[in-house]
């Protein structure tokens, strides 16, 4: 949409707000005469808009629902032509698939040969967001990292260092995808993120192990070397306890702890057993619990709170946030949390979510009179709804 100056007597030149954003859904239903799929010279002019260098394009989201050939094996030479201009935008930080095609393997290959030259001359990609409905085989995977190998790699005709993004997502790619994607990352920890977030993807107690031996050090030509990532977000993964059990243990080995840890809906902490691993494996490093630390939506049990609540008050520092939403959180498992940090207020989360939990007037009384304390540095109490009638 132009953004025109409110004067249109002036004769100032008016100057078009600049395309950021761009999704292009590609879906696998008959196109007729009109369609722009159907038509390469109306998508030449969209092309040509998109490579434009003028055009400071910094999201692209590709929607890819079996968009293939007649021989279902690859993907048809209209859609190939549109990727190929998109390629050539040089401005384009995050990068979205979502990939519904049954031959996935064929559709990834294909990308990745169009999208070449965009990885290898786009230094400012940050971000790789890939959904997908019916999984993904490791080997569509492998061809998927292999592109984080040559980012920025040529630059104005010279090879340069190769850089990390800084965030990857994966959902719904299954667990052997998974798999292949922490392997990968294991055998080129070069090109590890900042961040990393795995969502549906029922990741299994090998897929933690992958990612518990990466947490510890990761091995490079004969040299130890820390994990670099600093933030992990797990929603959704299904894992069980004994995966939970390798993933914590291999936190509290860390010399430098995680800026933030998710453990999401159902992450292997169902019950007050689940939250009595996580406070075992810090028990004698507590102070390697991530400064944010989110266990929302996994049901603890009355005593799991508790066990966290005297683990964190053994730090030096409280932490920055710990959110507990919607975890059935009772009066007595409040009230085993307020009477942890008694001796030690100072150790109290700076934010405390407590939204979507139901608990009676004493818990809630014995919490606010661990606020009233003077030495107590919490900000931020949020308990919308949460008073049991």
């Amino acid at each position: 949409s132009p953004d025109f100056n409110s004067n249109s007597n002036s004769n100032s030149t008016s100057t078009p707000s600049p395309l950021s954003h761009l999704k292009i859904e590609i879906d696998e239903h008959e196109h007729d005469a009109h369609d722009l799929f159907s038509n390469p010279s109306l998508l030449s002019h969209l092309g040509n808009a998109i490579a434009d260098p003028p055009v400071s394009l910094t999201q692209l989201a590709i929607s890819l629902e079996s968009r293939l050939n007649r021989d279902g094996s690859r993907i048809d030479p209209n859609t190939s032509l549109l990727l190929q201009y998109i390629s050539r935008n040089r401005c384009i930080r995050n990068l979205t698939l979502e990939l519904s095609a049954y031959r996935m393997g064929h559709c990834i290959a294909d990308m990745m040969e169009i999208f070449r030259p965009f990885f290898e001359c786009n230094d400012r990609w940050q971000s790789l967001d890939v959904t997908t409905r019916f999984g993904m085989p490791a080997k569509a995977v492998s061809l998927l990292m292999e592109a984080l190998l040559v980012r920025g790699t040529r630059i104005g005709g010279r090879r340069r260092k190769r850089r990390s993004l800084d965030r990857i997502r994966f959902c719904q790619v299954g667990p052997s995808g998974v798999e292949c994607f922490l392997t990968f990352l294991g055998i080129h920890p070069e090109v590890i993120p900042r961040v990393i977030c795995l969502d549906s993807n029922w990741l299994e107690n090998r897929g933690c192990e992958f990612l518990a031996e990466m947490l510890r050090r990761t091995n490079v030509k004969g040299k130890t070397i820390p994990f670099p990532v600093e933030e992990i977000h797990l929603r959704n993964e299904g894992m069980e306890r004994r995966g939970l059990q390798l993933l914590v243990t291999a936190l509290a080995e860390r010399r430098t702890p995680l800026e933030t840890l998710v453990l999401e809906h159902n992450c292997g902490i169902g019950g007050s057993k689940g939250m009595m691993v996580i406070a075992d494996a810090f028990q004698h490093n507590p102070d390697a619990i991530p400064s944010n630390l989110c266990l929302s939506g996994n049901r603890m049990g009355p005593r799991g709170l508790g066990s966290l609540g005297r683990v964190l008050a053994k730090r030096k520092y409280p932490l920055e946030e710990l959110r507990l939403e919607n975890n059935c959180l009772c009066d007595e498992s409040v009230k085993e949390f307020a009477d942890a940090f008694r001796e030690r207020p100072a150790n109290v989360p700076k934010r405390l979510i407590l939204d979507g939990n139901r608990f009676e007037e004493e818990g809630f009384l014995r919490l606010l009179g661990l606020i009233a304390k003077r030495d107590c540095p919490l900000e931020i109490l949020d308990m919308n709804y949460i008073i049991a009638d």
